[in-house]
Order: C-alpha cells, then structure tokens, then sequence
C-alpha cells in the first residue's frame, strides 16, 4: 500500500526542472475550493529528491492558506511523469512543453522558445514559417520533445518572422477574419520573392477602406490594388494569377 505523508514544512519542496510554472487562477480555485467545502485531502506526488511531479498548484494552495500537505514518494518520477499526468488534468499546452524542453536543454526547442518569445507567435506559426510539417503528426512530435530544428531552418525562420510580424501589425487596420489574413501571409512568405516591404509600406499609407478581407482572393486583390496604383505597367504585380496557380 502506497505510503502518505504530511508535512507543514513547505520548504522541503521542489521544482522539478522542466515543470510549468504555477497557474494563479488555478491556485486560487483550489483556494476558494477549500474554504466553500474543505480540503478533499489530495495527496500531492514527488520524486526522491522531493521534486514535485503532480500538485504544484495544490501545494502552494495549502502553503498559502498554512495547511497541512499530503504527499506521496515516487521514486524515479521525471518530467515526462509530470507532463503525462498534468496533461490529463489540466492540459499541457504547446507553449508549456516548449518551454518545459527547452529548460530541460533541447536545442530545438530553445530555438522555438526564442522564436516565439521575439514575436509573440504561436509555436504552429514558428514552425510553417520555417517550413516544419505541422501535419496532424506534429502535435504528438512536439509533446515527445521529437522536433528538430536544424540551422537551415532556424535560420529560415529569423528571416521570415519579422516579415510575417510586420505583415500582422499592418493588417490590424483592416477589418476581417484573422484566418484570412493569416492564409495571405503565409503565401505571400512562402511564394515568389516578392517585395514585402513595399506591400508593407502600401498597406500603411492606404484607407483602410481601399481593402478588403471578406476572403483571401479579396485580400490578395486588395494588395495588389494598393501596390499597383501608382506603378507603371511593367512594374506591376499581379499577386492573384500567382495564388490561383500554387
């Protein structure tokens, strides 16, 4: 039979390198849990070194609130334990076992951590734009630590992430569907070379109205209106014959 212990000595506690941080909300939760109905008595888990692999928000719940903690020794729990088992609970995130690898040392997910932390985008923009397959096998890769990001395309990637930011910070002008907006970008980066910094500028200067984001055939038309209008015919680019063909 699995041995529980009690404690009030907080300090005997670990974090467990790796391990997300502690969510407030969930802490306070717990808190107001406890103090409608009582303390369920939930035994937290940790490893040998006292490294907690499951109830990092109920331990600082009771710390807080001066109670006794119940706690269980696993011997040999890691990170992955922690992952699995707060997965099932609460739900790991993306960001979280991005973050989780990184501390943990893994080159490629400190490359994604630094990419996403730069621009404030979401790992599955990080990686499309660094031409990563983000296919429905992707997710379980990432939660495995199996994402490799090698120096071609993490060099791919701090090319094309300022673009792709600049891309969403002028857009945020024109009303319409992120999604759109977004499946625009991602062609106007991954095809043909084009000026990005001129449709950039022409996006800035232009009313709001001249462009329309009802659809992501409206939208390319919008730009090459707005970047047309005061180009000669042979400088003209014609974006919507290009995105019918890809």
């Amino acid at each position: 039979m699995t041995e529980v212990l009690q404690t009030t000595d907080y300090s005997i506690f670990k974090r467990l390198e790796g391990n997300r941080s502690v969510d407030e909300k969930r802490v306070q939760k717990i808190m107001n849990s406890i103090k409608e109905i009582g303390w369920a008595k939930q035994p937290i888990l940790v490893n040998e070194n006292m490294e907690v692999i499951d109830g990092q928000g109920r331990l600082e719940a009771l710390r807080r609130m001066d109670m006794p903690v119940e706690y269980i020794v696993q011997e040999g729990g890691k990170i992955r334990h922690s992952q699995v088992m707060n997965e099932s609970y609460t739900g790991w995130g993306s960001v979280d076992f991005v973050k989780s690898y990184a501390e943990n040392g893994n080159k490629s997910y400190k490359r994604l951590q630094q990419m996403m932390d730069m621009y404030g985008v979401d790992v599955r923009t990080v990686l499309r734009l660094m031409n990563i397959s983000t296919n429905s096998a992707y997710l379980h890769m990432l939660k495995t630590g199996e994402i490799v990001v090698d120096n071609q395309a993490f060099g791919k990637g701090l090319k094309r992430l300022p673009i792709y930011s600049a891309y969403i910070k002028c857009m945020k002008r024109f009303s319409g569907h992120s999604n759109i907006k977004k499946k625009v970008i991602f062609f106007l980066i991954e095809h043909g070379g084009y000026p990005h910094q001129q449709f950039i500028d022409a996006l800035t200067k232009c009313n709001p109205d001249e462009v329309n984001c009802g659809s992501d055939e409206r939208l390319i038309m919008s730009i090459e209106d707005v970047y047309n209008k005061f180009k000669r015919e042979d400088k003209k680019i014609y974006l919507l014959t290009d995105y019918r063909r890809k």
